[in-house]
């Protein structure tokens, strides 16, 4: 998107407020983007998260829906996170669904509190999660569990158990709106 754009990695670094070399390090799969950065980087492209992720863009009539069969919506990929966008056909949504697999354990493989503006919803589809939050003892969910949180509190989710958890994650595009005004 930014090479069709014709900008330069340095172009989509002042407007995302993204280092030029982290850029450079996901374009050649040298680095995987956090959710953070995903959201830095649709900012500064001006594109929704899921715009982000789907590479048509087009503007799309009221009284419209999305249907996704299963496992096939645009995934990114992170070291501790993978994100299926869903509904990723429809631009300028209110909110951004995503079926998160969580595979970090512990939240030391983390490195630091995640933090953006908005909220979020998580709702548990298979196996355990613990919710770190900043101002919260953890808190551990399993199948059928939720949690809603102001995504500005530094929060970071892991996986209990053996195999990866997945979760129904609904962020707020407040994050984005904010920046583009």
């Amino acid at each position: 998107m930014r090479v069709d754009r014709g900008w330069t990695l340095e172009d989509l670094s002042a407007a995302a407020k993204v280092a030029r070399s982290t850029i450079s390090k996901i374009e050649n799969g040298q680095q995987s983007p956090t959710l953070e950065v995903l959201q830095r980087l649709a900012i500064g492209l001006e594109l929704s998260l899921s715009e982000l992720f789907n590479d048509t863009l087009e503007t799309v009539p009221p009284g419209r829906r999305s249907v996704l069969r299963a496992n096939s919506g645009p995934v990114m990929e992170t070291k501790e996170y993978a994100y299926e966008a869903l509904a990723a056909d429809l631009t300028a949504k209110k909110f951004i669904p995503l079926r998160m697999t969580i595979r970090v354990k512990k939240f030391e493989e983390v490195g630091d509190w995640i933090r953006h503006d908005g909220e979020e919803f998580v709702f548990v589809l298979s196996g355990e999660i613990c919710v770190y939050t900043e101002y919260y003892q953890p808190s551990i969910l399993k199948v059928g569990d939720s949690v809603y949180l102001d995504s500005r509190m530094g929060h970071v989710y892991t996986s209990i158990g053996p195999e990866p958890a997945e979760v129904l994650l609904v962020c707020t595009q407040t994050y984005f709106e904010m920046d583009r005004a």
